[in-house]
């Protein structure tokens, strides 16, 4: 099995460029409110509502973001089309093929034995990570067949029937393997033979990682990329 990531980049960081844009937006029309930036609540708000014009964006051309009540008892509406949040994340999307090259490396197989890619996440609907996500693994289209939000609880519901001593269904093997390294830090104290710490020393370890490779067993299956 192939893994690629990136830590500063996903879903995420977009809902928080948007939220900011947002707030510069509410800033222009209320100039003489406080700081909307200092309201939490405000700011909570304007994060959800960031989250859900992203998604309306992905397959509109442009809507409204608007929240009753945000800041001081004033309602905020602004319009923004697909071209001003691509803007936003210019400097982003090319980023995004990295972490598929960096899956098919880690999976030991090459570009033309990818049979098919499946999304699957809500950031892979914008239309430009699409076309990333197309480049990096040079296929003709993707597999969009998958509703997120029913394949996560679909998934829970068999893993747990299959968990269970009280179901009757097929085994559901899964593999664990860590997608980050974990790191740790700890004075470690020398002790003499009468206990007393003779010594301390500063330790810095990488734990529980290590790169995922298929074996020979299961290579044969994991010719997907997802």
């Amino acid at each position: 099995m192939g893994v690629g990531y990136d830590r500063s980049l996903g879903s995420y960081e977009m809902d928080v460029r948007l939220r900011e844009h947002l707030a510069d937006k509410f800033t222009e029309k209320y100039p003489k409110l406080s700081d909307v930036r200092k309201n939490g609540r405000a700011m909570k708000k304007l994060q959800k509502e960031a989250r859900k014009v992203k998604t309306v964006l992905s397959a509109n051309q442009d809507t409204y973001a608007q929240v009753e009540s945000l800041h001081e008892d004033k309602d905020f509406r602004v319009k923004i089309n697909r071209q001003d949040m691509e803007a936003l994340f210019a400097d982003m999307f090319p980023r995004f093929q990295a972490p598929f090259l960096d899956a098919i490396n880690s999976a030991g197989i090459s570009k033309p034995e990818i049979e098919q890619v499946v999304l699957f996440g809500g950031g892979t609907r914008i239309p430009k990570i699409q076309e990333q996500i197309l480049k990096a693994t040079e296929q003709k289209e993707l597999h969009k067949y998958i509703n997120t939000d029913e394949a996560a609880a679909l998934g829970s519901a068999f893993m747990a029937a299959s968990s269970s001593s009280v179901f009757r269904t097929k085994q559901i093997r899964l593999r664990d393997a860590n997608q980050f390294p974990f790191f740790v830090s700890f004075n470690k104290l020398v002790l003499n033979e009468e206990g007393e710490v003779t010594e301390e020393k500063l330790v810095n370890k990488e734990l529980y990682y290590r790169k995922q490779r298929p074996t020979s067993e299961e290579s044969h299956d994991l010719h997907q990329v997802y």
